[in-house]
């Protein structure tokens, strides 16, 4: 029996994946548990867009939409938590039409997502829309029949704006700084060639806080689900496996429609910007950075890969000389500190996240965590982005081993075939690579970052690894 769709919910969100299911999920799981009578309603409808998601979606469906979240601390202790704050779950390619009802439904106060950089639509380094994609061509065509989470989005608020539904909040949970404002560009980019008067509505009905969100959250294995199986005697193929830290922040004042998660831990703030960077580039830089390190290393989990005596001196020099002197201050919160328990985190042996989890889709991950500081050092008199080229070399490295091996065939980047062009021509890839502009920008022509980037390829094509580790 699959679960009935529910004719109401406080929340719709884009993009049931793991992080969602132990992050956004669980803290309304624990506002509902909080006191079940007044958030009764604070029940989430799930939207999947990708075919992949497909197999999961039809098993989340048989198991009415609950599952398990296994949250492991650094200590090795550990909690399964069973989660059934999903109301429903749906996929684009067959309900589209519920996702369209229940964008317009005035019940549906929150529509939230984590679409992933790439899902927005957006070229980062001119912060425009993408109007030649030919899945938005197809929604602007054949508008009964959207496709994409813009084309969705603007038939739902349509609908809700001729129902007059009300005010709504849309709310990123993406990797991305300033990521409400983003999702703004984009859908009223989307919406400008849509309709002016539904564009005219938004800017009057719907707000776009910013937030940060923060819980490592990697694949589940079968190992992970035999394990449960034998420990809990609970058989979930939907399991989740994450983390026990939990961290939101959120741009809004308080008579927004997400305050009562304040109650259980979440942070509203006048301005998450501070936060954002730095958890961006101390967390998911330093993750960038231990994931491209430790592969060259030889190292498959990050725990392995953050406790290598010479991963962690590069890790500390990062962050402590290039990203905390471009960090913007926040009262009460200690650079230092939080870097330490993010070191901690990475060194969870409970959580067993792997180096290749962590490198895949590098092409929206870099240009957000890394290169941003690249930009400020070297706008600085006394720049210093030694490691932080280092990490652009790693990234190069990973790539020309990979094409060496079998042409890139394990690559998961959604621009693995413009790579694959690049680094046919080995003995220039390494400058072709930097220089192609969607990823990096005006970054090739600043010089100090040139000049140790090349210092690190010499090295490493040269086979001393190592040393390319130890000689900044």
């Amino acid at each position: 029996m699959i679960t009935p769709i529910p004719s109401s919910a406080t929340v719709l969100h884009f993009g049931v994946g793991n992080f969602h299911c132990s992050h956004q999920a669980y803290a309304m799981q624990r506002l509902r548990e909080l006191d079940p009578e007044a958030y009764c309603h604070w029940r989430v409808i799930g939207v999947a867009l990708m075919p992949s998601d497909l197999p999961i979606i039809a098993q989340l469906q048989k198991q009415h939409s609950t599952y398990h979240l296994k949250m492991g601390s650094p200590d090795r202790s550990e909690e399964l938590y069973k989660i059934d704050t999903l109301a429903c779950v749906l996929h684009t390619s067959q309900d589209a039409a519920e996702v369209v009802k229940h964008i317009a439904n005035s019940s549906t106060k929150i529509i939230s997502m984590t679409i992933t950089e790439g899902g927005y639509n957006i070229d980062f380094d001119r912060m425009t829309f993408d109007f030649t994609n030919p899945a938005i061509l197809g929604d602007y065509k054949n508008r009964e029949q959207p496709q994409t989470v813009f084309g969705l989005l603007a038939k739902g608020l349509d609908e809700r704006m001729r129902n007059h539904g009300g005010d709504i909040t849309l709310l990123s949970c993406d990797n991305i700084l300033k990521n409400g404002r983003v999702l703004q560009l984009a859908l009223e980019s989307f919406l400008s060639r849509y309709d002016n008067e539904l564009l005219a509505w938004t800017r009057q009905h719907v707000t776009y806080p910013n937030s940060m969100v923060d819980r490592i959250t990697p694949a589940t294995t079968d190992g992970d689900i035999a394990e449960v199986r034998q420990r809990y005697g609970v058989e979930d193929p939907c399991l989740v496996v994450a983390e026990s830290f939990f961290q939101w922040v959120i741009e809004a004042d308080s008579d927004s429609d997400l305050y009562p998660l304040q109650q259980v831990g979440v942070q509203f703030v006048r301005d998450v910007d501070p936060f954002e960077e730095m958890k961006l580039f101390i967390l998911n830089g330093g993750h960038t950075l231990t994931g491209l390190l430790g592969d060259a290393l030889g190292h498959h989990l990050i725990s392995d890969a953050v406790l290598d005596s010479r991963i962690a001196a590069v890790y500390d020099r990062y962050v402590r000389q290039e990203v905390i002197p471009i960090l913007h201050p926040i009262d009460g919160v200690s650079f230092s500190d939080y870097y330490s328990i993010v070191k901690a985190r990475f060194a969870n042996t409970l959580i067993k996240d792997t180096t290749a989890r962590i490198i895949a889709g590098s092409s929206d991950k870099v240009p957000k965590f890394i290169l941003p500081v690249i930009e400020r050092q070297s706008a600085r008199s006394d720049g210093k982005v030694n490691m932080a080229a280092l990490i652009v070399a790693a990234w190069w490295y990973y790539l020309d081993s990979a094409y060496r091996r079998n042409v890139m065939a394990d690559v998961q980047d959604r621009l693995k075939d413009t790579w694959m062009d690049i680094f046919r021509d080995r003995e220039h890839s390494h400058i072709a690579f930097i220089q192609y502009a969607p990823v990096f920008g005006q970054v090739a022509a600043l010089a100090p970052f040139r000049e140790r980037y090349l210092h690190y390829i010499s090295l490493l094509r040269s086979g001393a690894i190592t040393e390319a580790f130890t000689s900044g």
